[in-house]
């Protein structure tokens, strides 16, 4: 039970922490501004349950397919590039929400811009090193309705007292302290 509560805490924690800021969240937020809130939550959700299967799956094909040691290594690799890249990296804010699009192109945004991102990254290194990827999947999903629902019902109230740069440095330090939890035996 200790390593059920484990993964769904670590899997939820850090898509909250990729996900606040993120594109996906201003995305969110952008659209609901324009339309129904809930219609927006539901179609973003969505693609992030397809993007967040489609990293669950490689993440379990690696675990199964490489050696132990070698998927840990590959997780440690993934967090600390993540990490690097939420401390150094550009904010991402260049988003124009002032066209009514339909639900199914949220949907095909949301999808085509999680893929490869630090937050399907994340569930990847997570699925191939845990032995409980449903359980991954299951708090990567609460994180993603946490986060935007903020974006989508209260986010647009806090987006301008809060820095997107500390944010994003704060994520990073989390991610390389993470990397070293896994690579040392801790997590």
């Amino acid at each position: 039970m200790d390593l059920v509560f484990q993964t769904l805490s670590y899997s939820l924690l850090f898509i909250i922490l990729t996900e606040i800021g993120d594109k996906t969240m201003l995305t969110a937020l952008c659209f609901s501004a324009r339309q129904n809130p809930l219609a927006v939550l539901i179609s973003t959700l969505s693609a992030l349950f397809v993007s967040t299967m489609i990293g669950i799956i490689v993440g379990m094909t690696l675990s199964v397919a490489l050696p132990f040691e070698l998927s840990k290594y590959i997780a440690v690799i993934l967090f600390l590039l993540i990490g690097l890249s939420s401390f150094l990296g550009p904010v991402e804010h260049n988003l124009d929400c002032s066209d009514e699009t339909g639900l199914f192109s949220i949907f095909v945004l949301v999808i085509v811009s999680e893929l490869g991102d630090k937050s399907q990254l994340t569930i990847l290194a997570m699925a191939a090193y845990s032995t409980l990827p449903i359980v991954t999947l299951a708090g990567a999903m609460l994180g993603f309705v946490i986060v935007n629902s903020m974006g989508v019902f209260i986010g647009h109230k806090f987006a301008s007292r809060i820095s997107a740069n500390i944010i994003r440095r704060v994520t990073g330090v989390i991610f390389i302290l993470f990397g070293f939890l896994v690579f040392f035996g801790i997590f």
